[in-house]
């Protein structure tokens, strides 16, 4: 009911109760949309290695974060050398003109 006061004791005990059975009904109760993806290399698609995660940010652009795994590779590359460097910092890939994210566009299955 709208106005109605909100106890968070009883939030927690519901979530509780929730995840302890059904996960099914967990999801429910708590969606979120997917924001996040992960970047591949597939030069050897029996054995994909996480490269980074791009996640939307709520007005448009995005953030890369190379995986950290990855970062501690000796054959690890740029996806950008230009405008993603290889570090462990979130970086800011801003949305273009056209809706696409630069690089990040060429690198997609349909490039």
């Amino acid at each position: 009911m709208p106005g109605s006061p909100v106890h968070l004791s009883d939030s927690v005990a519901e979530l509780r109760s929730l995840a302890t059975g059904d996960s099914r009904r967990l999801a429910k109760k708590i969606s979120m949309p997917q924001n996040t993806l992960t970047i591949f290399d597939c030069s050897r698609p029996a054995v994909p290695i996480p490269i980074a995660s791009f996640s939307l940010k709520v007005y448009g652009d995005g953030l890369l974060a190379y995986d950290h795994c990855y970062l501690k590779r000796e054959n690890a590359f740029n996806i950008d050398p230009w405008h993603l460097f290889l570090h462990a910092d979130e970086q800011l890939v801003p949305c273009q003109l056209d809706g696409t994210y630069g690089i990040l566009s060429d690198i997609g299955p349909n490039a």
